[in-house]
């Protein structure tokens, strides 16, 4: 037996040093597979924040486009019930006008839907209310109608200075 000692030896060694082999790959393996999923990670995250960029600032936009045609709307439905000596609430707009309100509408709730802060959202859906919803399609008044878009602006104002704080901080 002591003449197959070298033999048990040399063949268990190898063998170990293969197993030492084979688990020091699964390491790697491993490793590699972590670190790759890391990476894939940092992209998904990069790609969620440029997306949450551009939607942000998108939104600057769409609720400028909406508060200009809001006002516009509000100037041309005054100086129709003028013209024709209707009330506010019959006179018409214009027709430009009134396709622009609907777009931005349109386009606020798109982007709305795809901004992740929910005060953004709030704030959005309150600006879509004072310069496109019931209350701005029912005003009586001229006054009403330019009550509704003073809190437009205010909110918009405020909507812009919360982009600004998320664009700074966190995108």
């Amino acid at each position: 037996m002591s003449a197959w000692l070298p033999v048990v030896t040399l063949v268990g060694g190898y063998g170990l040093s293969q197993l030492a082999d084979l688990r020091r790959e699964r390491r790697d393996d491993r490793l590699r597979l972590v670190e790759r999923q890391q990476q894939l990670d940092d992209e998904r995250r990069h790609r969620e924040a440029d997306l949450q960029h551009e939607a942000l600032r998108e939104l600057q936009e769409a609720g400028h486009a909406l508060l200009q045609a809001s006002t516009a709307d509000v100037l041309d439905r005054a100086d129709d019930a003028k013209e024709r000596g209707v009330p506010f609430l019959q006179a018409q707009g214009s027709d430009r006008a009134s396709e622009e309100i609907r777009a931005g509408l349109g386009r606020l709730f798109i982007l709305e839907a795809r901004v992740q802060d929910e005060t953004t959202r709030k704030l959005t859906n309150s600006l879509e209310a004072a310069c496109g919803g019931p209350a701005f399609l029912a005003c009586d008044t001229v006054q009403a109608a330019l009550r509704l878009l003073n809190d437009g602006w205010q909110i918009f104002g405020t909507l812009n200075e919360r982009v600004g704080v998320l664009l700074r901080e966190r995108y």
